[in-house]
This record gives C-alpha cells, structure tokens and sequence, in this order.
C-alpha cells in the first residue's frame, strides 16, 4: 500500500511527471518547486480560513504529514494534489506553478471577517465570565 507521501515522480496521467522532474531539473530545482507548493497550499488555505489540521482531516492524512507538505519536505502525490485544489478551491496550475484560479481577495476578506468574528466572541465568553462572577457575588449580599 502507498505511503501518504512518495518522492518518486506522480502518475503521468495528469501530467504531472515534468513538475517533480523533467530531466533537466537539479534537486535544488526540485527542493524549491516543492516549496513554492507548500507555500501556495498554505496561502490558499489561510484564505480559505482553514487550520493545517483541519485541511489534513479533510484530506485523511496526519497533521505531520500537512505540515511536511507545506513546507515542501514531502511532495505529493498527483491524486492528492488534485483533492487539495479542489477542497482550497484554486485550479491545479495554480496550486503547481502559480497560474491559473488563485485564492480571491473575497476569501482573504472572509477570514478577516472569522478572525474578527473569533476575536468578539473571545471577549462575550470573558464578559459572560464576568457576569457569572458578579453575580455570585451579588447573591452571596443577598444571602
């Protein structure tokens, strides 16, 4: 069975072989490709307001394995990498070489939007806290 991650060459039957290596490419060539990869799974998945651990659930890999993909110490597999496109939402030459359907500022809004949202109700739970404890107190004046 198949590890998670593979450093061998994707299946061609999405052409994929030329990104991982084309015959002309240096292991440093290799090494940042698989980093600029990583770095667009991580724009497109902050845009999408998602955590590394969310997305990696959604994809049924470990955590470890998302953060080794982000950062471009492991390459993925072809029919991984389609299923990431999909879920963040960017096309595949997008995701591969930086062309194509990219995360939209839309999205960029809407996690600032769930940033501020996550931020308000940080402060609502701290003062319903504090009211829990006022009124313990005020009953305890009242005993």
């Amino acid at each position: 069975m198949p590890s998670e991650t593979e450093t061998t060459a994707p299946a061609d039957d999405l052409g994929l072989a030329a990104f991982y290596a084309d015959g002309n490419a240096s292991d440093a060539d290799l090494d940042d490709e698989a980093h600029q990869l990583g770095a667009r799974i991580v724009e497109a998945r902050t845009a999408m307001g998602l955590s590394g651990d969310e997305l990696a659930h959604r994809l049924g890999v470990t955590p470890s394995t998302m953060d080794e993909w982000e950062s471009g110490d492991q390459r993925l597999r072809s029919d991984r990498l389609v299923k990431v496109a999909g879920i963040l939402g960017v096309s595949l030459s997008w995701l591969m070489m930086g062309h194509g359907v990219e995360p939209s500022a839309r999205d960029t809004e809407l996690e600032s939007i769930r940033s501020d949202l996550r931020a308000t109700q940080a402060r609502l739970a701290d003062a319903l806290g504090e009211l829990a404890t006022l009124d313990v107190r005020l009953s305890a004046l009242r005993s």
